[in-house]
């Protein structure tokens, strides 16, 4: 291997993962790679001791409970940004790959085979994603997936790619998604990145195609040809998001470590019957949706994510039942024909951008207070009765 490779991971508390991705790194893949770390819980250290990891740094401890919605998704954005900040500048190797903790490679060697195709070609990032094809309100510029995301470090430190102020990043509007595309058409130029994969063929637990666009990555993710997996374990009920994770590690062979054998030893099943389990689940929570008033089910709008139809079963509402009809209608007419998504106006005009931050946001939940470059002016507040309705519903994972 040419290039020395870095892996920069990042995490809240999913350290029993952590412990999995780094056997997976260091025990079942041949070279050796620097692995830098990043977690925002509070003393993280002390529960990655025994860990084979070169180095540590503790993202900023962001508060995230009791506040309201808009709030704590400012805040949740805020921490996610500020640990791959951390620990991607903490990562040493000539190029690097972030990863979460729940962003599994199996292959490194088709982790060496996009960074030579870099190296060849003088790309100074390689993604996956949507791409710059793609057009969503929360990444108007293009989808660009925070996982499995390469970069070329002396490119990236050249042209400062990760200074910039954690808080001006308008996370009401924007996904780390459309953060990072942003980024990169400011900072690194398209010309100079590499996307390698575009999320088509993508698959799930059982093997069926992932549409990629809807529910992102979740509640699992796996690319058959990369042998890339993401699961969120969040999303499933029981447990049976870490089953799933077991059965794919077994599956591919992933099976040496210490931590991966407890983890295998925890939770790995028989495929047959677990892929039964999740089908009988999955079969349950769709009867009991559209007998609970939600019969525009089939279009797609819930996906595949279990949380969510648990979510709407213990509080089904109409407008969610108004809203995805109108979405899933649109869905099947004008974006089938021109593939443009329905928008709702979320903008706040006439209240400026900085008396909006100053409202939802609260300096004290930020260590570093310097980032907080807002403050709460005078101006008369004129927010759309549908702006406040969009926010009221996207915040409560509606819309």
């Amino acid at each position: 291997m040419k290039n020395k490779i870095g892996i920069a991971i990042s995490l809240y508390n999913k350290f029993e993962e952590l412990g999995v991705l780094i056997d997976i790194i260091r025990k079942n893949w041949k070279n050796k790679y620097f692995i830098s770390v990043c977690s925002n819980y509070p003393n993280a250290q002390e529960y990655i001791k025994g860990l084979d990891i070169d180095t540590f740094v503790q993202g900023e401890c962001v508060k995230t409970d009791d506040m309201p919605n808009l709030q704590k998704s400012i805040n949740m954005g805020y921490r996610v940004i500020d640990c791959i900040k951390k620990s991607c500048s903490a990562n040493e190797a000539d190029y690097v790959m972030h990863l979460h903790t729940d962003a599994w490679a199996f292959d490194e060697n088709e982790i060496i085979k996009i960074v030579n195709h870099m190296e060849k070609n003088s790309k100074e990032v390689a993604f996956r994603g949507m791409g710059f094809s793609k057009y969503r309100h929360d990444c108007p510029l293009g989808h660009v997936d925070d996982m499995f995301f390469i970069y070329k470090r002396d490119a990236i430190e050249k042209k400062r790619f990760f200074e910039f102020n954690t808080l001006s990043m308008m996370f009401h509007k924007l996904s780390i998604h459309g953060i990072l595309s942003t980024l990169l058409i400011a900072k690194i130029g398209l010309e100079n990145v590499y996307q390698y994969e575009n999320h088509a063929k993508q698959v799930f637990w059982d093997g069926k195609l992932h549409p990629g666009d809807l529910e992102r990555a979740r509640p699992s993710m796996f690319d058959p040809e990369r042998k890339m997996l993401h699961v969120d374990t969040n999303t499933f009920p029981n447990n049976l998001g870490k089953r799933v994770q077991a059965m794919y590690l077994f599956e591919n062979g992933v099976t040496m470590g210490e931590n991966i054998g407890k983890f295998l030893e925890k939770y790995n099943m028989d495929k047959e019957t677990l892929l039964k389990r999740l089908s009988r689940i999955e079969t349950l929570l769709d009867w009991r949706l559209r007998f609970c008033g939600f019969p525009i089910l089939s279009f797609g709008r819930f996906g595949r994510n279990f949380s969510k139809k648990i979510k709407y079963l213990k509080k089904p509402r109409i407008s969610y039942v108004i809203n995805s009809t109108l979405r899933s209608i649109w869905d099947m007419t004008i974006k089938k024909l021109t593939g443009v998504e329905l928008v709702p106006d979320y903008s706040f005009w006439s209240e400026s951008f900085e008396n909006f931050m100053a409202n939802n946001t609260g300096k004290e939940d930020y260590p570093d207070s310097s980032v907080v470059w807002f403050k709460k002016t005078s101006e008369l507040k004129k927010i759309p009765k549908y702006y406040t309705q969009f926010y009221k519903m996207r915040f409560k994972g509606m819309v």
